[in-house]
């Protein structure tokens, strides 16, 4: 098995996971799949290895989806909800996928690169509130990471989506928790260039 073969298969798992596979594990997935063992630990070589590349193709399969979706867009609102809207509907596609990983959360090193992709992300999010005239993007982009996680989570508590939630999340962005932010960069203006 080369590495493409082996990317192929991960990208099966993550489509489709067997409720067979769980707990994950490579003799599970030798098993159904019907692949050698030994050509699976040729790229990982136990348990926690695969675990730690399942989860990464996930993560890079997202990034693309989500960056040829917005690719040529200008930084704002627009773009902002395609992304994260993109982001939850991949999360439900893959909603049996979530639930087969949600133990491997505390292995040390998916920890880690959950943690990098989510400063990534953080100041990705805060151009984008920059470009819509947020006040203090960098303060409030952090809060938007957090509701945008809240609604995946409550999506794959419930197994659907949730358009009520969905919503309330650009209501809030929109309205900046009560003004609307071209209102605010409105009557702002004068106050940064000193005129009345």
């Amino acid at each position: 098995m080369n590495t493409d073969e082996f990317n192929q298969l991960l990208d099966q798992l993550i489509a489709a996971p067997d409720n067979r596979l769980n707990p994950l594990s490579l003799a599970r997935v030798a098993e159904v799949t019907q692949h050698p063992i030994a050509s699976l630990q040729a790229h990982a070589s136990d348990d926690e290895a695969l675990a730690i590349a399942i989860h990464l193709r996930h993560l890079e399969t997202i990034v693309k989806k989500v960056t040829a979706l917005i690719e040529g867009m200008p930084a704002g609102r627009l773009r902002l909800q395609l992304a994260v809207e993109q982001f939850w509907d991949i999360c439900l596609e893959r909603l049996a996928y979530r639930r087969l990983m949600l133990n491997t959360r505390r292995n040390p090193d998916i920890s880690a690169e959950l943690d990098r992709r989510n400063r990534n992300f953080v100041h990705l999010v805060s151009a984008e509130l920059a470009a819509m005239g947020a006040p203090d993007s960098n303060a409030m982009a952090p809060l938007v990471r957090a509701m945008m996680e809240s609604v995946a989570a409550a999506e794959l508590k419930v197994g659907t989506r949730l358009p009520a939630q969905r919503a309330a999340v650009w209501q809030l962005l929109d309205h900046n928790w009560g003004h609307p932010l071209q209102e605010l960069r409105a009557n702002q203006r004068p106050l940064l260039t000193g005129t009345a």
